[in-house]
């Protein structure tokens, strides 16, 4: 069964990044210079890489799954990807669930300084 994966950035009460995942590796340009990264088909790091760094830190960051036939599946985001939010300073992750209430939302806390 084939499922989706998209995410979107909200940042200032606006949506200002939006991705899905993608098959296979991708090539993204960020700040003028081009990467190849094992996250680059993670839904959740390509929507903070549209979105832009300045409206990173404090936003939030919507992830949904589901199946082809439109059940909500689990959508956390990875460690990998929950590592990068939290040093790029995303405030917290809503993400859909399999069971009532269908989505979960968890605080990312700061780094220490």
């Amino acid at each position: 069964m084939r499922k989706l994966v998209g995410a979107v950035v909200v940042s200032r009460g606006k949506p200002v990044g939006t991705a899905f995942n993608r098959v296979g590796s991708a090539k993204l340009f960020f700040g003028g210079r081009t990467f190849i990264s094992p996250f680059s088909r993670h839904a959740e790091i390509r929507a903070v890489i549209q979105a832009g760094i300045s409206n990173i830190s404090g936003s939030t960051l919507y992830v949904w799954r589901n199946t082809k036939d439109g059940t909500p599946a689990l959508a956390r985001p990875c460690g990998n990807c929950m590592a990068i939010l939290q040093i790029l300073g995303v405030k917290r992750v809503a993400y859909t669930t399999n069971a009532h209430p269908f989505y979960e939302v968890e605080a990312i806390p700061k780094i220490p300084s």
